[in-house]
């Protein structure tokens, strides 16, 4: 077995990973940072001094739905349904009551 050398501090980082531009920490995109996921996107923190690196915008379609906000469609549905079946009734009546 052969010990592996630490990289040479001329090497170039591996791909993905991230600087803090105020205190020169690096770690890979998945790694130590502090991450919070908001509605509106993803937010980078640097977990030594708390410094945003990014904020990503979230994308129409990119997440599920946050829970509740499908009820308006479905409380329209619903109505419509209702409207629908009520003037379905009163042709049914009307023309029931137009024969006799």
């Amino acid at each position: 077995m052969t010990a592996q050398s630490p990289p040479a501090p001329d090497d170039p980082p591996p791909k993905a990973t991230l600087f803090c531009p105020a205190c020169d920490h690096r770690s890979h995109v998945d790694g130590d940072w502090l991450v919070r996921e908001t509605a509106r996107g993803t937010r980078y923190r640097c977990p030594d001094c708390r410094t945003e690196l990014t904020h990503r915008p979230a994308f129409e379609g990119s997440r599920p739905p946050r829970p509740g906000t499908h009820w308006p469609a479905v409380v329209r549905a619903w109505g419509d349904s209702v409207r629908t079946w009520q003037a379905l009734c009163q042709r049914l009546t009307w023309l029931a009551v137009g024969r006799t």
